[in-house]
């Protein structure tokens, strides 16, 4: 029931920026590519002595290219984000961390979309000697959209996403027993300087919720998985 919450709460915000009215749609075929820089840092759990421990790292900056193909009011789009090396407080090796998602939808109004998907998330924790290196395959659910703001070129843009994970292991494949549950959202402005190139700001804030790290059977005890900073975008639009 939280994580059915917290999602609710995601989808309120990516609603908030659709207007009430609807206004007709134009036809037609469009394209956008583009590529994002998000300046971020992690944090997550560890298993140690006596418990769960947390600890996080310094900033780093994932550089994201993505498609969208719009044809109508339905879409489909997706991204990756190729692999970064992570360095945690007080710990001497490195872990790498890449993902990458597609996503499709329906425009209920210009401003507004539903839209459903899926993420892989690889986590690589082997550089601290650490026997854990796995995919997590995410099913999304969310909200994306946008509004202008006055009659020049400025407007804001979000989108919220939550969905259950599975975890399996990489070099096997095998499913582990561990749960999750994703939960993220972007807010931000943007600048359109003609209908072709457009330019974005926000913070983007992803969050994987671990039901149980205790590494004992029936502990109960979660872990959060937080990846949040600035990103900065550019697109262009044919």
């Amino acid at each position: 029931m939280k994580f059915f919450k917290q999602g609710i709460t995601v989808l309120a915000l990516a609603a908030a920026l659709a207007p009430a009215a609807a206004f007709a749609q134009d036809g037609g075929v469009k394209v956008t590519i583009g590529v994002k820089a998000w300046v971020h840092n992690w944090s997550t759990w560890f298993n140690c002595t006596g418990g769960v421990c947390s600890s996080e790292t310094g900033n780093e900056t994932a550089i994201i290219p993505s498609v969208a193909v719009r044809f109508g009011n339905f879409f489909v789009a997706g991204d990756y984000t190729p692999e970064v090396e992570y360095k945690f407080v007080g710990e001497t090796g490195t872990v790498k961390k890449d993902e990458w998602s597609v996503i499709g939808g329906y425009y209920l109004v210009p401003q507004l979309a539903i839209a459903g998907g899926f993420k892989r998330q690889h986590q690589d924790f082997r550089g601290l000697g650490i026997n854990f290196d796995v995919n997590i395959d995410i099913v999304m659910l969310g909200l994306q959209g946008g509004a202008a703001l006055g009659d020049g070129g400025w407007f804001m843009y979000g989108n919220g996403f939550f969905g259950p994970g599975s975890v399996s292991s990489v070099q096997t494949g095998n499913a582990t027993n561990d749960e999750v549950f994703y939960y993220s959202t972007e807010l931000g402005l943007g600048y359109r300087f003609t209908d072709h190139l457009a330019v974005t700001g926000g913070f983007k804030y992803q969050t994987l919720r671990w039901e149980d790290v205790s590494g004992t059977a029936g502990g109960g005890i979660p872990g959060n998985d937080l990846t949040n900073g600035w990103i900065f975008g550019l697109s262009f639009t044919f």
